[in-house]
């Protein structure tokens, strides 16, 4: 309940950088990314442009919920058939598991 609440008083559970210049998207995951974010990045992903470079960056995340992990994993043909180049950032620690996510890392 503790991480909930926490999350639910954090202005944002990520942050988005455009670079429109190159078609560029990163998504920077904060430390506590719980299923309270889910349908903002389902939104986000799934609006994601044709041939965009879209980096998910979990550098600073400590937990990233099962759910917020399932609607990565499900975007990843959807990301190939649009041709968007997906890439990852993993936590410092490499601690969050997205194996078989088929996933290059950055």
């Amino acid at each position: 309940i503790l991480l909930i609440l926490k999350n639910y008083y954090t202005l944002h559970s990520f942050s988005i950088i455009r670079n429109v210049n190159v078609k560029e998207l990163t998504i920077k995951f904060s430390e506590y990314t719980t299923f309270l974010s889910k349908s903002k990045i389902e939104k986000l992903l799934k609006d994601t442009p044709v041939g965009t470079k879209l980096i998910l960056d979990f550098s600073r995340a400590i937990i990233v919920d099962h759910e917020i992990r399932e609607v990565i994993k499900h975007f990843v043909p959807f990301a190939q058939a649009r041709d968007i180049e997906l890439l990852m950032m993993p936590n410092i620690n490499n601690t969050i598991n997205f194996s078989g996510f088929h996933i290059k890392h950055a």
